[in-house]
Formats: C-alpha cells, structure tokens, sequence
C-alpha cells in the first residue's frame, strides 16, 4: 500500500490554507476600513479586525482539508492505487464528506468567532447558515477542482514531498483555474442573502 499523505503534510496544508484565510480576513477589513475613510481611523475597530483575521483563519482550514484530500483522491486515482492517509484507506465518499463537511462546520464556527470577537457585529442564526453554507460551497468546488486536477495530472505534485515553494505553487494554480473565483462569487451570493434576510 503507497501512503499518498502523512497526517504532518495534511496539517502542514491545512495550517497554509488557514494563513491564507487570515491573510484574506486581514485584507478585506483593510478594504473596508479604508472605504469609510482613512485606514485605523476608527471607524473598523480593533476587534473587528481581529475577528475577522481569525475568523477567515478558521473557514480557510476547512477549505484547505477540502484542498488536500481531494488531491489526494486524484492522486490515488491517477496512480491507480487506493487513497490512503498514513495506514487508513480513505474512500472517495468519505474523503468528500470529512472535506466538505469540514468545510461547513468551519465556516459556521469561523462565523461564529468573527461575530463573537467583534465589537461591531451580532451573531445571526441567518447569518451562521449562509456562512456554513457557502463556505461548504467553496469546500465542494475546491475538492472538485483538485481531485479533477490531480486525476487529470495538472496539478501532480505529491505535497509531502515537496518544498513550500511547490505547496504555494499549488495554491497559485487554484487562483489560475477559477477555484478563488468561485469563491469571489459566493462572497457576493452571500452579501446579497444578507440582504435579503
């Protein structure tokens, strides 16, 4: 049996993928602090800015369990060889659903710490299940993306063999094939929702 991941490179993704949501919480506060005026000026406070960078942190470690497990079910696939995460054979079906359903709970939980860490937001139940719901959305698309990619050989690359350099690639290739697109969309989806309700 060929072991595709080690739990230390799904941790290592997983833990990438968080930065980059924080990093992606940071930038949109400072975008919206900056549309009502000048940066730091008060309007977005503190908290809000820390809720939203550790908010994003945590949707984004959901998306990246989506991310590692669907490359390694195309991996699998590709190389004809059963998907395997240290010793423990993973089916597709399981590997979807912790994945997506991941997803789900750390969109709601990412929500959930968002609202609670801020000063200037209210938690919503609406509001918990259009988070869930479209971060699980983003979960689907990225596992999709990747498990067709790394089937397909596009996106080949064995994660825990390789540098950071090659891991950050990875991420690159997902902004080159649509996967933050999508995600850019949901976000707009979700505004509207928000509206709605």
């Amino acid at each position: 049996m060929v072991e595709i991941f080690t739990i230390g490179t799904i941790v290592r993704v997983v833990v990438l993928s968080a930065a980059i949501g924080a990093v992606l919480g940071l930038g949109s506060t400072i975008l919206k602090d900056l549309k009502n005026g000048e940066l730091l000026d008060g309007d977005v406070t503190g908290w809000t800015y820390l809720g939203n960078v550790v908010g994003n942190a945590i949707s984004g470690a959901g998306l990246g369990l989506c991310t590692v497990l669907g490359t390694g079910l195309g991996i699998s696939m590709l190389e004809g060889t059963k998907f395997t995460i240290g010793s423990t054979v993973i089916s597709g079906g399981a590997a979807f659903a912790l994945g997506v359903g991941t997803a789900f709970v750390t969109g709601g939980l990412g929500y959930i710490v968002r609202a609670g860490i801020s000063d200037q937001e209210e938690i919503e139940l609406s509001d918990i299940a259009i988070e869930a719901t479209i971060n699980m959305a983003n979960g689907i698309q990225i596992f999709k993306g990747a498990m067709i990619g790394s089937h397909l050989g596009i996106k080949h690359i064995k994660l825990s063999q390789s540098s950071p350099k090659e891991v950050i690639l990875y991420f690159l290739m997902n902004i080159f094939y649509g996967i933050y697109f999508m995600r850019a969309l949901l976000s707009y989806i979700k505004k509207k929702l928000k509206e709605m309700i």
